[in-house]
C-alpha cells in the first residue's frame, strides 16, 4: 500500500512527523523530509516528507510512504490516515479518490470533513493544485464571497 498526501503548503513537515510519531509509534527517526535525506544513515525513511518550495500558495508539503508504515499504522486507507492527520494537524489536504485518472480528488478539511473536487490538470502538471468543488463546501463559498469571484487555488 503506497500513501501519497498532498498537504497545504503552510503546513510545517514537523506537524506530519510529530503527528505520525504521537498518534501511530512512529519512530522519528524514521520519518524524514527531503533535505534529511542526504544525511541519512542509509536506512531508507518509512515516511518521506517533502516540504513546499517557499513561497507556494497550493499543496506542495507532500507525505510519501509505503507498505513499512502501512504496516506499522494497521493499513488503514489513504483516505483515513489523512482524516486523522488533518485533525491532528488542523490543516488541509487533498488524496486521489481512487476512481481511474487524475481528475477528481478529495479535498480533506481540518475537522475531517471530506469534499470531491476536480483538479485542472494543466495546473496539476505546472505544480498546481487548482480545484473546483463539485458540491458546494462551506468554508471555500465563503473565501470565494470575500476574494471575488476568480478561480481558487487552494
Amino acid at each position: 500500500m503506497d500513501y501519497e498526501i498532498h498537504f497545504d503548503s503552510r503546513t510545517a513537515p514537523e506537524s506530519i512527523a510529530n503527528a505520525l510519531v504521537q498518534r501511530y509509534g512512529i519512530p522519528s527517526e524514521r520519518i524524514l523530509t527531503a533535505d534529511q535525506v542526504a544525511f541519512s544513515s542509509g536506512r531508507w525513511p518509512m515516511a518521506l516528507i517533502i516540504p513546499a518550495p517557499a513561497g507556494d500558495e497550493h499543496f506542495a508539503c507532500v507525505l510519501e510512504a509505503g507498505d513499512e508504515l502501512a504496516d506499522a499504522i494497521g493499513h488503514i486507507s489513504e483516505r483515513e490516515l489523512t482524516t486523522v492527520l488533518c485533525r491532528a494537524i488542523g490543516t488541509r489536504a487533498i488524496i486521489l479518490d481512487g476512481r481511474p485518472g487524475y481528475d477528481t480528488w478529495l479535498l480533506v478539511g481540518p475537522d475531517g470533513t471530506h469534499h470531491s473536487v476536480t483538479v485542472d490538470k494543466a495546473a496539476v502538471e505546472e505544480g498546481n493544485f487548482v480545484i473546483t468543488a463539485t458540491s458546494p463546501i462551506p468554508q471555500i463559498a465563503s473565501d470565494k464571497r470575500t476574494r471575488g469571484s476568480r478561480p481558487l487555488a487552494l
